[in-house]
């Protein structure tokens, strides 16, 4: 094998091996080209559904060497440039996926405020403030996600904010001005 004259069908080969040699010998090599390379293979029964024709009506064409077409097995199968070449057009892909539910652009902001040297009582004020603000929802009607944490031993508060751009802005604006006051 190591002088590249190896017989095709020799036994010590992929056993795929003898299948395309016979396809070379049956199509020739300059054929097997285009067929590797062609992007799709439609059967009969397709082509006859994208030409609106009867499947006995392609079938002629192709016995008839109108249109080309190359036999796997009992079955033809057509290049999609062979189809292209036969109509003189561009043949139609595959129909564009639908989408069933329709896409809206959502934006989500996450944020972590950490209060350090906080008390109890502040940081259960905060907690109340923000929750009150934010129990109807976000003024924009969007989605609101507020957790707040208080760790005594080290006397933090962390407050997770999940939520619109703008409606998180305004809570941060909202936690800004609770921290400023007394």
């Amino acid at each position: 094998m190591a002088s590249g004259t190896a017989n095709l069908a020799s036994d010590t080969l992929h056993p795929i091996v003898p299948y395309f040699s016979s396809i070379l010998r049956t199509i020739g090599s300059d054929r097997v080209v285009s067929f590797v390379h062609a992007a799709q293979l439609y059967s009969v029964e397709q082509v006859a559904d994208l030409l609106g024709l009867h499947v006995k009506t392609v079938r002629h064409y192709v016995r008839d060497g109108r249109l080309r077409a190359v036999r796997i097995g009992k079955q033809y199968r057509i290049a999609r440039a062979d189809l292209e070449a036969f109509t003189g057009h561009p043949a139609p892909g595959p129909a564009p996926a639908r989408e069933t539910v329709p896409r809206r652009r959502q934006v989500e902001v996450s944020t972590v405020v950490q209060i350090d040297a906080i008390g109890r009582d502040a940081a259960s004020r905060i907690a109340g403030t923000l929750l009150a603000a934010t129990r109807d929802g976000s003024p924009d009607g969007e989605r609101l996600r507020l957790d707040t944490i208080y760790d005594e031993e080290k006397d933090t508060m962390k407050i997770v904010v999940l939520g619109s751009p703008g409606t998180c802005a305004a809570l941060l604006r909202l936690v800004d001005t609770l921290l400023e006051s007394p």
